[in-house]
């Protein structure tokens, strides 16, 4: 039986103002990604992967029909240590919706499914509960924040398992 391994899919999917004054700020890291990267059917966008404070780039599977049509990913396998963060630096100040994707990439060398909890600038905003692989509604975390220093962090905390 092929067991599964946790990656992260995209960060930053949709980081938006909800008002300004010029036009709405996005930033969309397609993870794993050595360059940047248009997806269908709108053209839309993703940086190539930067920001991130450990993992492994790796191709990517779409694991439901929610994620966005990307072919790569980063994962963060234990021995990568206990945290993992993207560390995003020059985000104008103001309040976004931060949407982060997972997704599961078969490999054979690993059987548990993974959980960790997830923090977006310091705060625990979700912790992956057993069996999240298997709905297509747990795919995606998202938050909403209000950014005061021109950063914004998102970390990956594990639980030791998978």
């Amino acid at each position: 039986m092929l067991g599964h391994l946790l990656l992260l899919f995209t960060v930053f999917s949709a980081l938006q103002l909800s008002y300004a004054r010029n036009a709405p700020y996005a930033m969309r890291i397609s993870c794993g990604a050595r360059d940047d990267v248009h997806t269908r059917p709108t053209n839309t966008l993703w940086y190539k992967d930067f920001a991130y404070t450990g993992g492994i780039p790796a191709n990517a599977t779409q694991p439901s029909f929610i994620t966005p049509p990307l072919n790569t990913l980063r994962y963060f396998p234990l021995s990568e240590g206990p945290e993992n963060c993207y560390n995003i630096n020059r985000v104008p100040n103001g309040h976004y919706s931060v949407r982060i994707f997972f997704g599961l990439v078969e490999e054979p060398n690993f059987d548990n499914e993974p959980l960790f909890d997830v923090s977006v600038e310091g705060t625990q905003i979700y912790s992956l509960r057993s069996g999240w692989s298997n709905h297509d509604d747990e795919a995606f975390v998202e938050a909403l924040v209000f950014l005061t220093d021109g950063s914004a962090s998102l970390c990956f905390h594990s639980t030791g398992h998978g």
